[in-house]
């Protein structure tokens, strides 16, 4: 019995030319199943918070907001209550800077995945975070590749 040729991409069209295949050969196609990525955000500017909350909440991000935090203290508690998969820190806020809440939040749990963004990027502050295990630091500046940058923290870690 001969197999029916099905498009492989729907009706799309791609180099002047449809794409076929045969049903027998093209299994259907995996459903995206995997959970979006669970992001805390602690930075002093409520601003900021909601622009990255947007730059998040994007379809096709991956990424879901799950909590905010103004300071230090205040994000610390969250990370604890909340269990993030990853934390975007603000480098700079009154009281306690991010290195310093970054400190106390990977000696209660080491493998937190924590982003450090900061609109003072210098390769001395980048040299102290990572040894401290902060896993990235990106400037401010670089809103719109937070995600990807927080999908290759995941994906490094093997989530």
């Amino acid at each position: 019995m001969p197999a029916t040729a099905v498009e492989a991409d729907g009706p799309a069209w791609r180099d002047g030319h449809r794409k076929w295949q045969t049903a027998a050969m093209s299994p259907a196609p995996a459903l995206e199943t995997s959970a979006p990525a669970r992001v805390l955000l602690i930075d002093d500017q409520e601003d900021f918070r909601f622009l990255l909350s947007l730059t998040f909440g994007r379809e096709g991000s991956g990424t879901e907001v799950i909590g905010e935090a103004s300071d230090g203290p205040s994000g610390i508690d969250e990370v604890a209550r909340l269990q993030p998969d990853v934390v975007i820190l603000d480098y700079r806020m009154p009281g306690m800077n991010g290195i310093e809440a970054a400190t106390l939040m990977l000696d209660a749990n080491p493998d937190l995945r924590v982003v450090l963004c900061t609109a003072y990027p210098s390769p001395e502050l980048e040299e102290v975070a990572l040894t401290l295990g902060i896993r990235a630091t990106i400037s401010k500046t670089r809103l719109g590749d937070l995600p990807n940058l927080v999908r290759r923290v995941l994906d490094d870690d093997g989530a």
